[in-house]
């Protein structure tokens, strides 16, 4: 997902940049599934993503940001209105058609109410009103050059995943070769992103709109890739709830900044509206309180 707002008049494929409108512009990216340690500023000694790690190195990064709810469609309404899954009515993927999820605020109808041009790319995958043909000689990141998770082998023993983790399903994932191919492939994709991030940040630099634009690059939910011997996300480990969060803001956010507290998805929603001068919703705040 990529959810853009500036101050530019958009008319079909063309943008008017408003000299006169000093108002800051947003540039929102969010991955699908993208868990913390996939990037080399997080420590990934495999994988490389200069791009992300500019955005880190200009900006901040958080390394202890969790996903409110690691499946995509409730960390999507979460990311969009600040709130949690219990207070807007969206607990799992199917809820995206649920006639039960309130009308709320959302970051992106509060910035177009107060005048911004939005624009919207890639999956949406929440609520509407808001390889077998691995080749190794292609792979970007080789197999044996990816460690096999040291809790593969979990036997699960006290944990509430117990069941899950010892599906007969999830046995090939306890298999570190097949980790290894897997994470490949994973990796790759990671890095097709940081390519394409460095060429939007660039296309920023070129219309002179850096300067003036909040950068935020974030994930819905991780990703297990063989933690504890599992896959996917729903999981509240590490691997399925930990996430990227990095933000650039020049002149507004300290270059360098590395935050160690733990945050939220939950809060980037009202942390884009206050770097914007936006008010913040009451039902938000309330939240917060109750």
């Amino acid at each position: 997902m990529i959810i853009t707002f500036t101050n530019a008049v958009v008319a079909k494929s063309s943008v008017k940049i408003d000299k006169k409108n000093d108002k800051p512009n947003l540039l929102f990216i969010m991955t699908d599934q993208q868990r913390f340690d996939a990037m080399s500023c997080a420590g990934n000694t495999v994988l490389k993503t200069p791009n992300l790690d500019r955005i880190a190195r200009e900006g901040v990064i958080f390394k202890s940001n969790y996903s409110a709810n690691p499946v995509c469609v409730p960390s999507r309404a979460i990311l969009l209105t600040g709130r949690s899954s219990e207070n807007v009515n969206v607990r799992g993927n199917g809820d995206y058609s649920s006639k039960d999820v309130p009308e709320v605020p959302t970051f992106d109808r509060i910035l177009k109410k107060n005048g911004y041009a939005a624009e919207y790319y890639g999956k949406w995958h929440t609520p509407y009103q808001f390889t077998d043909c691995y080749d190794p000689n292609y792979s970007m990141y080789p197999p044996e050059s990816i460690p096999i998770p040291e809790s593969i082998n979990d036997p699960m023993t006290d944990s509430p995943c117990k069941d899950r983790g010892n599906d007969k399903d999830e046995l090939r994932y306890k298999d570190g070769e097949n980790i290894q191919h897997m994470s490949s492939i994973y990796y790759g994709m990671v890095r097709e992103i940081d390519d394409k991030v460095g060429e939007i940040l660039n296309k920023l630099d070129e219309l002179g709109l850096a300067e003036n634009t909040l950068v935020v690059f974030t994930s819905d939910h991780g990703e297990m890739l063989g933690d504890h011997g599992m896959h996917s996300k729903s999981i509240f480990y590490e691997g399925g709830a930990h996430v990227p969060l990095l933000m650039r803001f020049p002149g507004r956010i300290k270059a360098g900044t590395v935050v160690e507290e733990p945050v939220s998805t939950m809060d980037v929603s009202s942390t884009i509206l206050d770097y914007l001068g936006m008010s913040i919703p009451k039902s938000v705040l309330m939240d917060f309180m109750t």
